[in-house]
């Protein structure tokens, strides 16, 4: 038998997306295997299925009735067999209005979604994840073994024999296997059902299989352990519920399968912390101002683009993989600065900041607070509870660091160009209906001078001025941020902060990334995180 080749080390459990991420998009369609890469699943599942031309589509009901509008383009061709149809018959169906009934009801942002050929989510896939191929229901298409082996060899995922790519084909149909290894026999398998009860079984299918894949519902240590013994590999199938992925996994099984990849990569992942340099997955995240970690879901974090983009958020695990999106409603992006995240006996919110003021001329700025939402991925928009207008008692100021106590029940908002930093603050209670004016605390004395060795007039950018500005969890920690290096301050107790902001801070040397503008605390300190802008935006994690 041959081991497959998989991106983790080898004692790590596989998160397999099923179907594509049909947890959040149409099933087997190429916008959901897309989405299944970009989650981070190690590998994507998808079926396989031949038409009448002897094309080969991935559909995972034997008709296309459930998924497709076969029947109203086709509505005298019942039952609506998939082997009825051509391939290009196939294609030109809509495999996505569907989910708007019934998979995700209400969800209609897939209409007219394509139903894929293979060759298409081999090109989505190719050096991104790999590939967990069923071969779906193959005694209603005999050539079919043979037919997928071409396409793998004609797409180059396979070469002379040998996967270049993460590659894993299976089937309910063990026959089915036995003759697809015959013409790639360095391919691994899996073998879908229930363990043999048989040696003779077990001998046989050493022969050619690499992996027994049954349902999670009939898998327990023994079963791990008896068919890791028999020197076989084990992935389950389908497992949404972090708690039973947690069962498994400290079971030992290779792989799960899941409609919700990223679910299941945050519970596998939840003991890791973000370390030292990386990368944040989703290629929307360009002009990153603002970080926020959850106080929901931990490992989460939340993240923000500053003026020129859309009123939205971003979310993202420990490794920077993403976690989706989620429009904020009703907001406007004049120029978000930062955010911040707290709970309260209310519950647990997101704070968006449209603070940026670079020629200090607005009259008031803008807090705009959510509820964070329970699950991942974020998909869908954030509605707005309470959005505060904010004037500053001496005039227009340009601000990038905000940050919340939730003690204290307030916003402090630090300030950008001027000489000294200026710290104000503002009640979470405050009005939402009028104008609040902020509470003036006092200038920040405690940054070293700018490497001009001298204070520079009021509207100047310096290599200390603030670009974000974080609070720890515990009230423990203060963090500011600037283009240069990052600044840790300690709280004793009974200071204020605006006395903590003014001790001696730890000064923290970051990478020299090219626009550093936000920074958060990792769980309650004092290890943080700072982030640049850039494509794809830079990240950096210290140490505790």
């Amino acid at each position: 038998m041959d081991t497959p080749e998989t991106p983790l080390e080898p004692d790590g459990t596989l998160i397999i997306a099923h179907r594509g991420y049909s947890g959040i998009a149409p099933e087997n369609t190429d916008v959901a295997v897309d989405l299944g890469a970009a989650s981070g699943a190690e590998y994507v599942e998808i079926d396989v299925q031949m038409a009448s031309d002897g094309g080969l589509v991935v559909m995972h009901d034997t008709t296309l009735s459930r998924t497709t509008n076969a029947p109203l383009t086709y509505p005298a061709r019942a039952p609506w067999n998939v082997g009825d149809f051509t391939l290009d018959e196939m294609r030109g169906l809509d495999g996505g209005t569907w989910y708007g009934f019934s998979g995700d009801p209400g969800n209609f942002n897939y209409v007219g979604e394509p139903v894929p050929d293979l060759r298409t989510i081999l090109d989505t896939l190719r050096d991104r994840a790999g590939l967990l191929l069923e071969v779906k229901s193959p005694d209603l298409y005999p050539g079919i073994e043979a037919a997928i082996a071409a396409e793998l060899e004609s797409a180059g995922w396979v070469m002379n024999g040998q996967p270049m790519q993460p590659l894993i084909v299976q089937s309910f149909d063990w026959g089915s296997m036995a003759t697809y290894a015959a013409l790639h026999p360095d391919v691994p398998i899996g073998l879908l059902g229930n363990p043999p009860s048989e040696d003779a079984v077990w001998n046989d299918i050493s022969r050619y299989a690499d992996a027994i894949n049954p349902s999670h519902s009939n898998v327990d240590q023994a079963t791990v352990d008896e068919i890791h013994r028999r020197g076989f590999e084990v992935s389950v199938y389908t497992v949404n519920d972090t708690t039973r992925a947690a069962e498994l996994i400290a079971m030992g099984v290779d792989g799960i399968i899941t409609d919700q990849p990223a679910r299941l990569l945050l519970e596998r992942d939840r003991e890791l912390s973000p370390s030292g340099a990386f990368e944040l997955g989703n290629p929307e995240i360009t002009e990153l101002s603002g970080l926020a970690q959850s106080t929901r879901t931990p490992g989460v974090f939340w993240a923000l683009n500053d003026s020129g983009d859309a009123a939205r958020v971003f979310a993202f695990d420990r490794l920077g993989r993403s976690l989706g999106e989620a429009a904020v409603r009703p907001a406007f992006n004049l120029d978000w600065e930062d955010m911040a995240s707290y709970a309260t006996d209310d519950g647990h919110f997101l704070l968006m900041a449209d603070v940026g003021d670079n020629d200090a001329i607005r009259p008031f700025v803008n807090l705009y607070i959510a509820p964070e939402p329970e699950l991942m991925p974020a998909t869908g928009s954030l509605t707005v509870s309470t959005e505060l207008t904010v004037v500053y008692p001496d005039g227009a100021r340009d601000c990038e660091g905000v940050a919340v106590d939730p003690e204290e029940r307030a916003v402090y908002l630090l300030s950008k160009r001027d000489p000294l930093p200026r710290l104000y603050r503002v009640p979470l209670d405050a009005t939402p209906v009028l104008p609040t004016t902020a509470e003036y605390l006092g200038e920040i004395t405690s940054l070293p001078l700018p490497n001009t060795g001298q204070l520079e007039p009021a509207g100047s950018i310096t290599n200390v001025s603030p670009t974000g500005f974080s609070i720890s969890v515990d009230g423990r920690h203060a963090l500011i941020v600037t283009l240069e290096h990052s600044y840790r301050y300690t709280r004793q107790a009974g200071q204020t902060w605006l006395d903590a902001l003014n001790t001696t801070p730890e000064i923290v040397d970051v990478p020299d990334y090219a626009q550093i503008e936000s920074g958060e605390f990792i769980g309650s300190g004092p290890a943080f995180l700072i982030g640049s802008e850039g494509s794809p935006a830079p990240m950096f994690a210290t140490s505790p």
